[in-house]
């Protein structure tokens, strides 16, 4: 069920128009034009009036907090390798902070336009950021405190004459270029060999690289029961004085 005005705030809403009266919601502000040049700026909530013998009522601005998310591909680190970054941005407007047809625009503009140009901006800080850590430390998460606080502040220098004001830009995923994620990869693969081989015991191991020496020779020519055999008579030699050295001398009768 959609909200509706009570009774009485739809009559003042009514009585009043016709003297210049008129609501702005909370979190937005109105424009207003004065012999069709915008001059000024009425803030919400609440009723204002304008002059209906000179000023007219421009677009209306929300000037409360937005969010997005934007990926930022193709950043450059201090090693040559270019990583992707999303964050999640919150940002403010105030038409007041810059000149007033500017904010014209901005209100009559898309949203996916206005955040395009919020990230255009966060993008050209965020070129001169990265350039100093390596491509571990960002992928890593090493340095994401450093990289927020600085955006912050580069970010804001160069929107603070549009009026929009960034309040937070949170890293949320790190995009690592394929160099980099084979470079993880291969090192976690080795990490689970090296844990899947203790689980081995050593003539176990011994059975599997007898095995594959006997395909090995087999595949050359020589016969791979005499190459078995070879084998096998090793490996039980090799059990033998495993079990020798390990177990405990018998006692003497």
């Amino acid at each position: 069920m959609e909200n509706t005005p009570p009774p009485l705030f739809r009559f003042l809403e009514w009585l009043g128009k016709p003297f210049g009266y008129y609501y702005i919601p909370e979190n937005h502000a109105r424009l207003i034009r004065r012999m069709e040049q915008y001059h000024h700026v009425h803030r919400g909530p609440g009723f204002r009036r304008i002059n209906t013998l000179m000023e007219t009522l421009g677009p209306i601005v929300k000037t409360g907090i937005e969010a997005f998310s934007h990926q930022f591909d193709n950043l450059p680190t201090r090693d040559g390798l270019q990583l992707g970054l999303r964050f999640a941005i919150n940002y403010t407007f105030d038409p007041e902070k810059t000149k007033l047809t500017t904010a014209a625009k901005f209100a009559n503009m898309p949203r996916e336009v206005f955040c395009e140009i919020i990230a255009n901006r966060m993008r050209r800080a965020l070129l001169s950021i990265l350039a100093v850590y390596s491509a571990e430390e960002v992928a890593r998460g090493q340095v994401f405190d450093n990289i927020e606080k600085q955006l912050l502040e580069n970010a804001n220098q160069l929107l603070t004459f549009l009026g929009i004001t960034i309040s937070s830009a949170l890293a949320l995923q790190v995009i690592p270029p394929e160099k980099l994620k084979a470079r993880f990869e291969g090192v976690a693969q080795r990490r689970i060999n090296i844990e899947a081989t203790r689980d081995y015991q050593s003539s176990d191991v011994n059975r599997a690289l007898a095995a594959e020496l006997i395909e090995g020779i087999a595949d050359h020519g020589v016969s791979a029961d005499h190459a078995s055999f070879n084998f096998n008579e090793m490996l039980k030699d090799e059990e033998q004085q495993t079990r020798t050295f390990l177990s405990p001398p018998k006692k003497k009768k």
